[in-house]
């Protein structure tokens, strides 16, 4: 016996005549990241792009080079049985993600004249001191970014790719992982702006 009576909802049927033949071919390619008390903008994608323009332009979100081998894991759940007349639900704990940064940042300024060429660690180490603050957003190559809202923990760590070829010398590599309290590639979590669209420059 079922703890609550059922009741009927309206189905979401699939309309006749769509299109099921096409496929979503997308690619994670950039985090962005924000302060936890910076307001994401809503409305259409161009209103919430051009609210993210002024973001990125007054220096609210701080952004990735492109990034190498994400690699998604599947959700960690949680069973939770309310009686033993029902069966265990199963609710979502939490999710997380690795990726690599290959690139280099080297950060040259002009007036005053510095030259920090370890940018990239001073970059990590920022997220890595100040992660229960930031908030993430996940951009994809075609310039479609989606929100987060889910805290994170990050760990990171450099490593060296190997040389294909013998004497050849090995590349570094900035290893991440990301672990998020639920799902934050759930169903409900679609693209809300496209930053290249939104003519934002990185």
């Amino acid at each position: 016996m079922s703890v609550c009576a059922c009741t009927p909802e309206e189905l979401l049927t699939i309309p006749t005549g769509l299109c099921l033949s096409q496929f979503r071919r997308e690619t994670p390619s950039r985090l962005f990241f924000t302060n936890c008390d910076t307001e994401i903008p809503t409305g259409t994608d161009e209103e919430v792009g051009a609210a993210m323009k002024v973001l990125f332009e007054s220096g609210a979100v701080m952004w990735t080079p492109e990034l190498a081998n994400f690699a998604f894991d599947e959700p960690t759940y949680d069973e939770i049985q309310l009686s033993d007349c029902n069966a265990p639900q199963q609710l979502i704990a939490t999710r997380s993600f690795t990726v690599e940064d290959r690139t280099k940042m080297d950060l040259t300024t002009v007036s005053p004249w510095t030259d920090n060429p370890y940018f990239d660690y001073d970059f990590y180490e920022y997220v890595l001191t100040n992660q229960v603050n930031l908030r993430m957003q996940l951009a994809y190559c075609s310039g479609d970014v989606k929100v987060i809202e889910n805290s994170f923990t990050a760990r990171a760590f450099i490593d060296y790719i190997r040389s294909t070829q013998a004497g050849g010398q090995s590349t570094e590599t900035k290893k991440l992982r990301f672990a998020f309290q639920g799902d934050f590639l759930g169903f409900d979590v679609k693209p809300t702006y496209n930053w290249i669209s939104a003519g934002i420059s990185l």
